[in-house]
């Protein structure tokens, strides 16, 4: 009978994480089932409003309500007011102007075929899952109102209603700035901006209107991307014994505090004119919002200013709008991601940089006040890169001296002064040892396969998040550190001896260790680029054949160059680890006819072990 009781509790949980399987939220409830672990929700019962403690859930959620529709209006009216006009700034007024292209039937359905199956309502209580089952019937008329709409210039106002629901960060739980906003539209409204965004995007790319540097929500581009430009660039600046000063920029809700005036004639800038200007304003102008809370509502409030938070079309607007802060200088170097701005300026000496980082960040802080962004000063910092010496800088903006920092979290990076990424593998480390912990404890309930499932959910993200970046090749006791985490892993799926020899292991789970992993992202990164599937200018410049450096004929031809690097740092950089690794691919493997052949017969070559790629440990 026990075993009969085991066995059913087996396939019960199996069925459970089989349908859960790619949704994380799901997964942990299971498992924190499966582990007798209650879930505490932090439940909004009092708030302090106005200094007084209340419990009455109406005036709560329209206290709420008043909070996130004003955060972004009161942090503008704090900005001082400055001569320069934002347009002041901006250059090169775009001679084309886009075009909204009529949509078809067919554009619709697959729109609505491609939508996330999600169980967040909008405020018409129209469930994702029901309008992906009558898209077919829904398709024409949608279509209809799409290009009236777009012909007309106007986008519904029915589409214009955010429900919001906060979301306890940290701290005290009465404090109404202790909460996230988490914005629901309607799926009808995301339909409506995909297909507006599509031609959007058409026209920004074709037209080359966003800066290359602009890495945030652009096909092709990715926090990866940005980083590893970045990093190549002050390993650069180490091998030439330069120094670079990084300023990594806080602004407070970005996205709240977006002029819809400013954000207009930037649109009109970039030739978004007549009807389309006209739809565009019509989209971010008459927003309402409303919190619920326990099913509890507060009355409308208007949106005054900012993009649309949980849109499609708000990041992209976002863009546009501070875009223009790339051209501001010549000197500065920056590398954006949305919201999250960082500038780099290099030099010969400290006092060559300090000096004239303090100049820069002068018209800097002009174009934020210009633009109505607020920065935050207290939270933006700076970091000397690369260098031995204890060099010193007094940084400012507005007067006040910038925080120095020696480590910082830059697009889910720890990033350091020395280039080193021991701060960075902590964390990776820290995060394995609990999620491998869970598993161990459930294991014995579940069959092989959904436990494999549950290290690429749980374990496997922070292996691969990245890894081009921080997992150097060559062998580290670092590194280690997450190979024995994944050893263990596989130790436990299989209920293996810890002594256990893992190489056959890894490759009958079909898993690659950290060192693969990386190896598997370098090779995959310069397929891309080879092919021309990363879009960025700069990650065009990591690799060169060796036709191209060499007139003469050589038997190498056809291999990448290897650069020549004075130091470690640059020789850590893919640029030079890259075209060594490259260069030992059979022929046929680099010349495969698409990224997911590729990417397959790599993972293959790497697990089999077929040549000297394999990790340097004993795996």
């Amino acid at each position: 009978m026990q075993e009969i009781i085991r066995a059913a509790e087996k396939q019960y949980y199996a069925n459970k994480l089989s349908d859960c399987k790619d949704n994380i939220s799901k997964t942990w409830k299971v498992l924190n089932t499966m582990i007798s672990k209650k879930q505490v929700r932090k439940k909004i019962g009092q708030m302090e409003v106005n200094g007084n403690t209340i419990d009455n859930p109406e005036i709560i959620v329209n206290h709420f309500n008043k909070y996130f529709a004003n955060v972004g209006p009161e942090l503008a009216k704090k900005i001082k007011k400055v001569s320069k006009k934002p347009t002041d700034y901006m250059e090169n007024r775009s001679l084309n102007s886009m075009y909204l292209s009529p949509t078809t039937q067919f554009e619709v359905i697959e729109v609505i075929t491609k939508l996330k199956n999600t169980n967040s309502i909008g405020h018409d209580n129209i469930p994702n899952k029901v309008i992906k089952y009558c898209k077919s019937e829904l398709a024409l008329v949608l279509g209809d109102i799409i290009n009236h709409s777009m012909t007309e210039g106007i986008f519904p106002d029915l589409l214009k209603t955010a429900k919001i629901v906060p979301v306890f960060k940290a701290d005290d739980v009465r404090l109404v700035n202790n909460y996230r906003p988490i914005s629901v539209l309607t799926t009808f409204s995301k339909i409506f901006e995909t297909i507006v965004f599509q031609r959007l995007n058409n026209y920004l790319e074709k037209n080359n209107i966003l800066h290359e540097n602009q890495f945030g929500f652009r096909k092709g581009l990715s926090t990866c991307t940005a980083l590893l430009q970045l990093i190549d660039e002050l390993a650069s600046s180490v091998d030439k014994k330069r120094i670079t000063v990084g300023v990594f920029i806080d602004l407070a809700k970005a996205f709240d505090t977006v002029d819809h005036r400013i954000l207009l004639q930037k649109l009109e800038h970039y030739g978004i004119r007549g009807n389309v200007l006209a739809m565009f304003a019509s989209y971010i102008g008459n927003r309402k919002q409303y919190v619920t809370i326990d099913g509890v509502r507060s009355e409308l409030a208007n949106i005054i200013c900012g993009v649309p938070q949980g849109s499609i079309l708000g990041p992209i607007l976002f863009l546009l709008y501070i875009n223009d802060l790339t051209l501001i200088s010549t000197k500065l170097k920056n590398i954006m991601f949305a919201d999250d701005t960082n500038l780099f300026l290099t030099g010969n000496s400290i006092a060559e940089v300090e000096q004239q980082l303090n100049i820069e960040l002068v018209t800097v802080n002009a174009w934020f006040q210009a633009n109505l962004l607020s920065l935050n000063v207290k939270k933006t910092s700076y970091i000397i890169f690369g260098h031995k010496k204890d060099l010193n800088a007094n940084i400012f903006i507005d007067n006040i001296q910038l925080a120095r920092q020696y480590d910082t979290k830059f697009l889910g990076v720890i990033l350091s002064a020395n280039l080193k990424w021991n701060k960075h593998i902590d964390i990776v480390v820290n995060k394995m040892s609990k999620n491998i912990g869970i598993i161990s404890k459930v294991r014995h309930f579940l069959p092989q396969h959904l436990t494999r499932n549950l290290y690429f959910t749980l374990v496997h993200p922070y292996v691969t998040y990245c890894n081009l970046v921080w997992a150097s090749p060559h062998k580290s006791t670092q590194l280690e550190r997450v190979m024995l985490k994944q050893k263990k892993f596989c130790r436990l799926i299989t209920f293996s001896n810890y002594t256990e020899h893992s190489r056959p292991l890894f490759v009958r789970l079909s898993i690659l260790n950290v060192y693969e992993v990386h190896k598997h992202q370098l090779l995959t990164h310069i397929y891309s680029t080879q092919n021309k599937l990363i879009t960025n200018t700069y990650s065009q410049t990591y690799y060169n054949a060796n036709s191209k450096i060499h007139d003469h004929n050589t038997r190498q031809k056809d291999n990448l160059h290897i650069p020549m690097c004075r130091t470690s740092t640059k020789q850590n950089t893919i640029a030079f680890q890259g075209p060594k690794l490259w260069n030992s691919l059979p022929m046929d493997m680099r010349s495969s006819i698409s990224i997911n052949i590729f990417k397959t017969k790599v993972k293959k070559f790497l697990l089999m072990s077929l040549s000297p790629l394999a990790g340097p440990s004993d795996i």
